[in-house]
């Protein structure tokens, strides 16, 4: 049934939009094209971050007749030439570490020439002269390293070790 209306009161019929419908299946794809290439870039980046090889020698080098102290994760020292810094074990050359002197028992009071026995003061040890008589070589895990220092060689431990060199070479 048609109402009687004039017709100018009627709507006019709208053109239907024209769309540009992509090729199938490219719709779909463009929605998670952008975010997966994102994701495969960051993930490139943080690699080659993580595995690039570095080259950190020159400033991890050390003079070869100098000394360093290799502190360790469980308390102890060593002093000696350090090399293969970059290795997964850090070489040590011409060991030697600090022991304490036992202090003497005295009975009554402590005179002056006795005080500094009493003290315990730190003697230097060439490694090697332990009673199992280990080679003067120490491969160390660096994940045990907590670091490592380079001794003056005006040092009393760097001119300690280098009077013991001497005596032992004689010169």
């Amino acid at each position: 049934m048609e109402f009687n209306r004039p017709q100018s009161v009627l709507p006019k019929p709208v053109d239907k939009p024209v769309i540009n419908k992509p090729a199938s299946g490219q719709n779909g794809r463009s929605r998670w094209l952008w975010p997966v290439i994102g994701v495969v870039v960051v993930i490139v980046v943080i690699a080659v971050i993580k595995f690039w090889p570095r080259d950190n020698s020159a400033r991890l080098s050390f003079g070869a007749n100098d000394f360093q102290a290799v502190f360790l994760s469980n308390g102890q020292v060593y002093f000696g030439q350090v090399s293969d810094l970059e290795a997964n074990y850090v070489k040590l050359e011409n060991i030697y570490y600090l022991r304490l002197r036992e202090p003497l028992q005295t009975q009554g009071k402590i005179s002056a020439e006795n005080e500094a026995e009493t003290k315990g003061e730190p003697t230097l040890v060439k490694f090697g002269t332990e009673l199992h008589q280990p080679k003067d070589v120490m491969l160390i895990n660096r994940e045990q390293i907590l670091f490592i220092e380079e001794l003056d060689p005006n040092s009393k431990v760097a001119t300690a070790i280098a009077d013991n060199i001497k005596k032992k070479s004689g010169k």
